[in-house]
Parts: structure tokens; C-alpha cells; sequence
């Protein structure tokens, strides 16, 4: 009688025992008959042996062919069910997991724990090249747009307060409490500043403005012959480890269920809906295709979908066909990336405690980094000057630091005269060209669609509040917390910037 051995072979867990016995009987009947599995009859000893070795011979070659044949189906069985990136469908899909991305997941689960299924895509879970992780973590309140100003107050009070929103195990922030402070060099920037200074006092924020001579007399390190008005924070100012509160929102998410994959969007898969009075089609999805870092591509549906990818913004925009396609999709979403550089430089002569975050008219920057003499210092990213947009972002143009940053810095700080520059880097922010304000909102064709991107180089400090904001839009409907009406797609559509 022929047996077929028990076979080491994993099956899939909808292959059932009886179809395995099914085969199996069938190869067996495949083997032959009995007569030709029996001894052949009376003959000779040596014809005897060597005609039953060879009837072994070719029942073992039989077996093998047969054996391989079932392996063979099961696998054919088993490569139907490909791995699962993540579960088929969610309810809430969170396009970009840095801390716009991990703090609107943070609200949604605060608020309805139990009520969505959350999950987020990031395609560099380690956050090494993430505009987050290579900020200067700076928080300050001296905005002209009082949205701006009340979004970065209740950043500041969320990161005094952190364990109260993240619990008591949540990584420390290292928040260092500095006033930043503008300076002013014209009679037109002085009283822009009053003006702001007004819009900020009315949002709750302690700003005091300071004349040349109070300027000298408060940081006497500062040359001050250019200065029209100077405008200092007096509180909830400063900056902290972006890194930290990153991580204790993604804890915190991870913990109450949030679903984190190591994924890319590559494209959405479209439904085709005809209107039955004219020739307009409506193209709805929720679909999303995603690539995973093997390459292998997936599927998965979503109810609502959010696009938190920073700079990527407006790739993800065009996957949709939103800027490519006709009507109100036609309008592009108006985010590219901007490189801005930090460098480091250790300067002896310069003083350190009570040095504040310094905000020259030219847009530049400067802070200590820590208590050694280290500084750091950068320019926010504008129009003219794109930092050389390539990938590279572990060495920023020390071309520009010689020719441009440190001049500037020279002739505001002369104790910088002498410095030795240390290393740099580079982070690429999503650079809203409009008006360097944020987007939060409904997109108008897709009702299922939420933007919320666009911050320029402040989305770090306004994350809590955006987060939020998104949150209130899902949950209640409206903006409860903030009335952030003004940063919608709308004023996309109508080309009327809301400049800061």
C-alpha cells in the first residue's frame, strides 16, 4: 500500500483538514492500481530483486512527484493571503505621523477613546529627515494674526502642563522659559509692532515694548543704533526638545489603540459617478494605496481622511487630483517645501544667562543651546532664498552662515565677532506661499477630506491647538476651543492671503 508521509508544510488557516484529505486521496488514487502496486509474481531471486527495487524506485519518484504537486497547491493557496500592513479599513486615517499628524490622533483618542479606529501612516517612523525633530523647537506669542497668537498661548500651556495630557510617565519636554525678542529698524515696522503688540495684549499675552535706550539698558550686549522699537515676551515663551513631545504623543496614541504603519501614499482609487441631468462626473474615493518599506503595495478604506504630511502636502493633494483636475479641484493647494538651515557655533565672548531668543529684521535668529557658550541660529525660510532644495539635510550651506548669517549676527551682537562654527543640519517645512499661514479645513469637493498643513516654520508650537481643532471639526462639527474659520481652503479659492 502506498502512504504518503505527514507533510511539514505551514497551511493557510482557511485550507481545512478535509480538503487536505481530499487531495491526498486523489494523488493516491493517481499512483496506480492495485495490481500494479503488488508483487509482481513468481520469478527468479535475482530477477525477483532487482524488478522490486526497481518498482520502488519508481513508487519513492512517484511519491515525490505527487508530494511535490500538493506542496505546490498549497502554496498557490497560501499566496493568496498576502500579509496584512494593517487592518483593511479605519475609520480615521491620519496622513503623516509628526507631531501635526501624532497630535491630532492625540485629541481624537482624549476625546472619543473608544468611538473611532484611528491609524496613522508615516513613512520614516524613525523621524530622522522629520521637519519636527530638526526644528528649534521655538514657542513665542508675537504673532499679528490673533488665531496665530492664541494657538501658540495654548501650545505654551500645554507644554507647562504636560503630564496633566499625556500622564506622568510621559517624556519631560525640557521646556526653557525665554522671551523672544524683535526688533524693529524702521518707523513702518514700529508701528506694525504696536499694532501687534495691541492684537496680542487683547489675546492674553505679556508683551512689553522697549525703546532704544530701554533696549540698552535691558541687554546691553545688543547694538541698538538702528532700533526703532523692540518687543520682548514676558511669558510662556521660549523653546523645548521637539523630539520629547513627539514621542509623548505617539505614547500616549499607541497606548489607547492607535494604529502607527510604516507606509507611503501612492495613490487613491477612484469611483466614477455620472450626474443624471448633465454632463458633470463626480469622482469620490476612499481608497487609499499604500506602499510598504518592502515595496509591496496595499489597499485600505477610510471614512475620513486627514493630510498632516508637512511639506509632502501638496504630493498628497495631487494624488487626489485636487490642482489637476477640473471645477473647484483645479485650485492647487498652495504648500511646497522650504529648506531651512541651523547652524551651531560656540562663541566665549558672548553672554549667556538672560540672553534672549533674538528675532533680527532680517528674519534671523539666534538662541543659546544650553549653559557652554553654544549658540544656535537659522533664518525662517522666505521667497528668495530656498536654502538649495536638495535632499541633503545633514549639512546645511556653510556658504550662507559665512556670507550672510554671520554678518547679520555681527553687527547685532559684536561679542559674535568671534565664533567657531560647529556643525548644522537642515529640515525641509511646509512653506504655505499664500500667506505663510496654516490651512485647517474641509476640503470643498471631497467632504471626507480635512487639510491640515501649511504652518510654515511654526506648525511645532501650534501643534496642540491644531490637533485639537481638527478633533472639534470631526467630533462637534465646529471650532469650540478656537474659531479658526479664517485658515480654511476657502480663502485659497478666493486668493485672499491673510498675511502675518
Amino acid at each position: 500500500m502506498l502512504v504518503l508521509p505527514r507533510i511539514a508544510v505551514q497551511c493557510p488557516r482557511t485550507f481545512s483538514r478535509s480538503i487536505l484529505q481530499r487531495m491526498a486521496r486523489s494523488l493516491y488514487r493517481d499512483a496506480g492500481s492495485a495490481r500494479n502496486r503488488k508483487d509482481p509474481g513468481f520469478v527468479c531471486e535475482s530477477e525477483k530483486d532487482s524488478k522490486r527495487s526497481s518498482f520502488v524506485e519508481k513508487i519513492n519518484r512517484q511519491k515525490g512527484d505527487y508530494l511535490g504537486r500538493l506542496r505546490a497547491e498549497i502554496d498557490k493557496y497560501s499566496g493568496k493571503r498576502k500579509k496584512q500592513l494593517a487592518p483593511p479599513e479605519t475609520d480615521i486615517l491620519i496622513v503623516g505621523g509628526g507631531i501635526i499628524g501624532s497630535s491630532i490622533a492625540y485629541w481624537i483618542k482624549k476625546r472619543a477613546p473608544a468611538t473611532y479606529h484611528v491609524t496613522v501612516v508615516e513613512k520614516d517612523p524613525t523621524y530622522q529627515r522629520c521637519a519636527t525633530t530638526r526644528s528649534a523647537g521655538g514657542v513665542r506669542q508675537q504673532f499679528s494674526f490673533k488665531e496665530n497668537c492664541q494657538m501658540a498661548m495654548f501650545g505654551a500651556e500645554f507644554l507647562r502642563d504636560y503630564r496633566h495630557y499625556l500622564g506622568e510617565d510621559a517624556p519631560d519636554p525640557q521646556f526653557n522659559p525665554e522671551g523672544y525678542l524683535f526688533i524693529a529698524d524702521t518707523d513702518e515696522r514700529a508701528m506694525q509692532m504696536e499694532q501687534n503688540a495691541r492684537t496680542q495684549r487683547e489675546c492674553g499675552a505679556r508683551i512689553e515694548l522697549m525703546s532704544q535706550e530701554t533696549l540698552k539698558k535691558r541687554f546691553p550686549f545688543i547694538n541698538n543704533e538702528d532700533v526703532k522699537l523692540a518687543s520682548y515676551g514676558l511669558q510662556n515663551e521660549g523653546w523645548f526638545n521637539p523630539y520629547a513631545l513627539l514621542q509623548g504623543l505617539k505614547q500616549y496614541n499607541l497606548r489607547h489603540q492607535t494604529g502607527y504603519i510604516n507606509a507611503e501614499v501612492v495613490d487613491f482609487r477612484f469611483r466614477t459617478i455620472h450626474d443624471c441631468v448633465g454632463p458633470e462626473v463626480y469622482e469620490p474615493t476612499n481608497h487609499v494605496i499604500l506602499k510598504d518599506s518592502n515595496g509591496e503595495l496595499h489597499e485600505m478604506i477610510f471614512s475620513i481622511i486627514i493630510l498632516a504630511g508637512g511639506s509632502q502636502t501638496a504630493e498628497l493633494c495631487r494624488l487626489l487630483r485636487i490642482g489637476t483636475g477640473t471645477g473647484i479641484r483645479g485650485v492647487p493647494i498652495p504648500i511646497e517645501p522650504r529648506k531651512g538651515a541651523i547652524y551651531t557655533f560656540h562663541a566665549p565672548e558672548a553672554p549667556i544667562v538672560g540672553f534672549p531668543f533674538l528675532v533680527d529684521p532680517t528674519r534671523t535668529y539666534c538662541r543659546r543651546e544650553g549653559l557652554g557658550g553654544y549658540f544656535i541660529c537659522g533664518r525662517s525660510p522666505d521667497r528668495e532664498h530656498n536654502g538649495q532644495c536638495d535632499g541633503d539635510l545633514d549639512n546645511a550651506d556653510e556658504g550662507y552662515f559665512k556670507e550672510v548669517l554671520w554678518p547679520t549676527l555681527t553687527n547685532r551682537v559684536p561679542a559674535f565677532s568671534n565664533i567657531k562654527p560647529s556643525r548644522s543640519w537642515c529640515g525641509f517645512y511646509d512653506y504655505n506661499y499664500l500667506d505663510a499661514n496654516a490651512i485647517i479645513g474641509w476640503h470643498p469637493y471631497y467632504h471626507h477630506v480635512i487639510i491640515c498643513s501649511g504652518f510654515s516654520d511654526y506648525g511645532l508650537q501650534m501643534a496642540p491647538a491644531a490637533g485639537r481643532a481638527v478633533m472639534e471639526m470631526i467630533i462637534e462639527s465646529e471650532f469650540t476651543s478656537i474659531d479658526l474659520r479664517r485658515l480654511s481652503f476657502e480663502r485659497v479659492m478666493r486668493c485672499e492671503g491673510l498675511r502675518e
